[in-house]
This record gives C-alpha cells, sequence and structure tokens, in this order.
C-alpha cells in the first residue's frame, strides 16, 4: 500500500502526526521521499518500531519522548532497509480521561480582603 493511502486511514492520533510529519519531510527533502515508498515499510511498522524503541528506554514501565526524538526513529525506520520489527501490543489509542484522584479534593478558602484599602479582587468585578 502506498504510503498516502496509509495516511487516509490512520485514525491513531499520534501515528498522524508522525505520519503528517514524513509526509511533510519527504516533500521537502527529495532524497527521503523514496523511502516512503519502500515496499517492505507501513505505517504500522513505523509504529510498532518507535514501540518497542521506546520500550527499550522505559523505566519502570514508563517512557517519555520528545516530539523530535519519535520523528527521527520513524525517519530511521524508513530510511533503514534492515530493521526487523516485531509487533508490539500496546494500547494505541490515547486516552483523553482525565485521571481521577483517590484523595477527595480539598476546597480551598478565599479570605475576602478589607476593601478600606482599596484594593479590588477579581470577585468585585
Amino acid at each position: 500500500m502506498m504510503f498516502t493511502e496509509e495516511l487516509s486511514q490512520v485514525k491513531n492520533p499520534a501515528l498522524r502526526k508522525i505520519a503528517e510529519y514524513l509526509k511533510e519531510r519527504a516533500a521537502l527533502d527529495a532524497l527521503f521521499a523514496p523511502s516512503l515508498e519502500k515496499e517492505k515499510k507501513s505505517l504500522g511498522g513505523c509504529w510498532n518500531y518507535i514501540l518497542s524503541e521506546a520500550r527499550k528506554k522505559a523505566e519502570n514501565g514508563c517512557a517519555c519522548l520528545e516530539d523530535e526524538e519519535v520523528f527521527n526513529m520513524a525517519v530511521h525506520y524508513y530510511d533503514e532497509d534492515d530493521i526487523k520489527v516485531s509487533s508490539v501490543h500496546i494500547e494505541a489509542e490515547v486516552s483523553h480521561q482525565p485521571v481521577k484522584s483517590s484523595q477527595p479534593a480539598k476546597s480551598k478558602s478565599v479570605k475576602k480582603k478589607d476593601k478600606a484599602d482599596g484594593q479590588m479582587t477579581i470577585f468585585d468585578f
């Protein structure tokens, strides 16, 4: 499948961002552009490669990577022909649910200032 066809089918927001970066880079770099059309390369393979590299960097099961590092991994995946990628089973969808604390929220009390000093507060508006 051609890169542009794959890109149109990507639903994962993180992979879409990576794919858009690769597309933009290929438009600016004539030497890189043919790498995106290699038969043995795919966005799914690229994603698995990035996840497997992130796992190698993980400490206590957690890895944080800068965007630039992830983009460099994606370019490396497409540039190199001898990269072997095994399937990585990690939930690819990003949860946008807020993390709930097990402790009840503490209410903050706001002290009212004495208006005699002439200072207004945001509550005066």
